[in-house]
């Protein structure tokens, strides 16, 4: 009897040791409120100007058309940083990667979670026009 009362005594102690670490009284499904959406801070329309004038189109796109979008995904981190670039879809000459090069010198507003900085991730489109 005395080694059951002991047993049982030593799991509840655990219990509560594991609770207590877990630092949100072992709720899993704490509530998250966004406060900010991660965001170029002078806003889209300027965010979309600054990539367009400066993305030079390679030589290969000269006698092409082209009609079509690049979608880029791309991490905001806490820090302001851009980072872990995907190129989803890509148009001929590979002009993703041209606005990835473009996109790695910007600072973004990070998304703020429960009032804390926190990684987001972002999915861009790009539409590209080249008519010759």
């Amino acid at each position: 009897m005395k080694k059951m009362i002991l047993l049982l005594f030593t799991i509840v102690i655990s219990n509560g040791f594991v609770m207590a670490q877990s630092g949100n009284g072992g709720n899993v499904n704490m509530k998250v409120e966004e406060q900010q959406q991660a965001h170029y801070p002078k806003g889209d329309q300027a965010f979309y100007q600054y990539v367009y004038s400066h993305l030079a189109f390679p030589q290969c796109v000269q006698g092409k058309t082209i009609d079509d979008v690049v979608s880029i995904s791309f991490d905001v981190m806490p820090d302001s940083t851009l980072t872990n670039f995907v190129v989803m879809k890509d148009v001929e000459c590979n002009i993703g990667e041209i606005i990835v090069d473009i996109l790695k010198g910007l600072k973004f507003a990070p998304s703020i979670q429960n009032g804390t900085k926190v990684k987001e991730n972002l999915v861009y489109d790009f539409p590209i026009r080249v008519r010759n």
